[in-house]
């Protein structure tokens, strides 16, 4: 609510008369769009919601299922985390979600993606998903055999109206005809929504469409539990064999950036090993020896913060797989300039402004800066108050905003507009 009251104040300051917005939306955002009025901001004046999971997800019970599980912890090496984040909300029961979505006067379009029909998508799902998943994961995942873990990936992920991710009734929460599209193929993937020129060519025909027309119509309240292929994933349970061990480093130790480390890995005496590997993020090792296995890694030299571990041992039972330990990369490269957006922000009086600052660091990294690490100084407290939770536009006019850290500074300039503060439940 605070960026659309913002957008909406810039506007009158340039002397454009608007009271509400347009929302174009993908995924969780449409059920964002569909909560701010919901709860009483009668902002929202068209929302377009693009492979949205009305209904939750099935794929996001399955992720419920799996928090906290090795397979979890190893999602994330691939930039997948399947167990942060909002994921309760996307369930198909939670309440939360269901209750949020009680807006009897919005408008909406659904457009929806099916990509059961896609050949490139067959292809990734069968030569790349399912070997990742299945070939060291299959009993993470509680299947018996790698064979029984991809055929039920396959039926999900492939299985007819899904985008691999939602159901195509949950993307279209009830709405139907002329209120809806489809995607068809891979164009249609849950994951490639955000790139696709279809989609946002359809986007900005409702955009210029009036609302009054058949492609908008009144979405019905979120419903729980509309079930999909997609549940097939969460048929089996987790049986993680945590009998192989990282011996050492320890969990938590830290590494410097380009450094190389020996994993050692001992356990598994109850099986017989052919090999084992070590694993990470963005590589992996194979361990010799034998009492303990030993491999050793190079830390990237442009990382930083947290970089997980784990092993993997191949026996004539199947592979079987260590607990994850996590290494802590200690970065030497030094902030060399800070970089703020907005720089002229406008915020109405009463509300919290909004600091997103980037640092730009030696060894070229762009990290973003959390504002309890920033010092940040007004040039009038009566306009603009810096508290422990963060800036507070406390009256009107102009003020100076000086951001620092380590000795290197920037500046925005804050207006405050005449306003009250959004009610609690915006927040």
């Amino acid at each position: 609510m605070t960026y659309i009251r913002s957008a909406l104040a810039r506007s009158s300051i340039r002397g454009v008369a608007t009271s509400r917005v347009d929302i174009v939306a993908h995924s969780m955002g449409g059920l964002i769009g569909r909560w701010i009025p919901a709860h009483g901001n009668n902002v929202v004046h068209k929302l377009i919601t693009m492979n949205t999971p009305h209904y939750g997800s099935e794929f996001a019970n399955f992720c419920v299922s799996k928090r906290g599980s090795t397979f979890a912890s190893r999602m994330s090496f691939i930039r997948c985390p399947i167990d942060v984040g909002a994921i309760d909300s996307l369930s198909t029961n939670d309440t939360a979600r269901v209750n949020g979505t009680n807006a009897s006067h919005l408008r909406v379009h659904a457009i929806g993606g099916d990509t059961s029909s896609g050949e490139f998508c067959i292809t990734e799902v069968n030569e790349v998903v399912i070997p990742l998943a299945c070939h060291y994961y299959y009993k993470d995942l509680g299947y018996k055999t790698p064979d029984d873990c991809g055929s039920h990936i396959a039926a999900a992920m492939l299985g007819p109206d899904n985008d691999e991710v939602v159901g195509l009734p949950s993307q279209f929460g009830g709405l139907s005809g002329l209120a809806t599209d489809t995607e068809s193929g891979c164009g249609g993937a849950h994951t490639r929504v955000t790139e696709s020129r279809t989609y946002s060519d359809r986007a900005t025909d409702l955009l210029d469409t009036p609302l009054s027309t058949t492609s908008f119509a009144v979405m019905p309240q979120a419903q729980r539990h509309v079930r999909s292929s997609i549940g097939e994933m969460a048929t089996a349970s987790t049986a993680d064999d945590q009998s192989l061990t990282i011996l050492s480093p320890a969990n938590g130790t830290a590494v410097s950036p380009g450094s190389s480390v020996t994993i050692q890995v001992g356990g598994g005496a109850n099986h017989t090993i052919t090999s084992i590997a070590v694993f990470s993020s963005d590589q992996n090792a194979i361990a010799t020896g034998g009492g303990p296995y030993r491999a050793n890694i190079v830390i990237p030299a442009a990382v930083y913060g947290s970089y997980p571990v784990f092993a993997v041992a191949d026996t004539p039972d199947g592979p079987i797989s260590s607990p994850v330990i996590t290494l802590t990369i200690a970065s030497t490269a030094t902030l060399q300039n800070l970089v703020v957006n907005p720089v002229d922000p406008v915020a109405m009086r009463g509300t919290r402004v909004p600091v997103n600052v980037e640092g730009f660091y030696s060894d070229g990294s762009i990290r973003p800066m959390d504002v309890q690490d920033l010092t940040i100084v007004s040039d009038d407290p009566t306009i603009a108050a810096v508290t422990q939770k963060g800036v507070i536009a406390t009256g009107m006019g102009r003020t100076r905003l000086t951001i620092g850290r380590n000795g290197v500074s920037t500046a925005l300039t804050l207006t405050v507009i005449a306003g009250t503060k959004p009610h609690a439940a915006a927040h």
